[in-house]
């Protein structure tokens, strides 16, 4: 059968959650794709910690993270069944919390190599 399918998956959003009811009470994330032309194929995911490396793996929803403490960058990608694809992505507050902290360090390190140097 011939599929003629031109674009890619519709846009989706992740969705984390923690249920104690759920998982033994871990980290997981929700989504769903829609893909009107061919259909959806597959999910896979990747978890980068720090926003560093991390591999993909294919899987479904929901799922459960590996990184329970919430310090990845998490991508979702949807493939339909004449390959198109498209991705999303989830960035955790915290991580958004723990740069904005290390570029505070960093420039009231500078601050202090400056007045140092100056004096």
């Amino acid at each position: 059968k011939l599929i003629l399918d031109f674009l890619p998956p519709d846009e989706f959003k992740i969705y984390p959650s923690k249920d104690r009811n759920a998982f033994n009470d871990s980290w997981f994330i929700s989504f769903n794709a829609q893909d009107k032309g061919s259909g959806i194929n597959h999910y896979e995911i990747k978890e980068s910690f720090l926003g560093i490396g991390g591999s993909w793996k294919e899987g479904d929803s929901p799922y459960v993270l590996s990184d329970q403490l919430l310090l990845s960058i998490i991508k979702v990608r949807v493939v339909d069944n004449v390959g198109w694809e498209r991705e999303a992505l989830f960035v955790p507050f915290r991580l958004y919390l723990l740069y904005g902290g290390l570029v505070i360090l960093l420039v009231l390190l500078l601050i202090r190599i400056i007045k140092r140097i100056k004096a």
